[in-house]
C-alpha cells in the first residue's frame, strides 16, 4: 500500500510541474501574441524582463522526488513572478536541491 502512495505522490509532482511549465510558457505566449496584436511601439524599459536560464538537468539519470520538488518551487516562483527566483535558482544550480 505504502508503494501505490509514493507512486501517486510522485504522479501528483510530475502533474504540478508539467502544469507550471505550461502555464509559464503560455504566460509568454499570450504576452507576444498580445504585443503583435496591438501593434503598438512601447517603451522598452515598460517591458517585463524575462531571465533566461538553463537548468541542469540529466536525462539518463532518475529525478527523484527531492529534485522535482525543487523545481517545481522554482517553477511557482516564476509563474508568481516572485522576487524569490534568482536565489531559488542559484540554490539549486550550486546545491543541486
Amino acid at each position: 500500500m505504502r508503494a501505490l502512495d509514493e507512486l501517486e505522490y510522485e504522479k501528483e509532482m510530475k502533474n504540478t510541474f508539467i502544469s507550471l511549465l505550461l502555464s509559464i510558457q503560455n504566460k509568454r505566449r499570450q504576452f507576444a501574441n498580445e504585443r503583435k496584436r496591438k501593434g503598438t511601439k512601447i517603451d522598452p524599459s515598460q517591458l517585463p524582463q524575462y531571465m533566461t536560464a538553463s537548468i541542469p538537468y540529466n536525462d539518463h539519470q532518475h529525478m527523484d522526488n527531492a529534485t522535482l520538488s525543487s523545481l517545481i518551487k522554482i517553477l511557482r516562483a516564476i509563474n508568481d513572478d516572485s522576487s524569490a527566483v534568482p536565489t531559488l535558482l542559484t540554490d539549486y544550480i550550486l546545491t543541486g536541491t
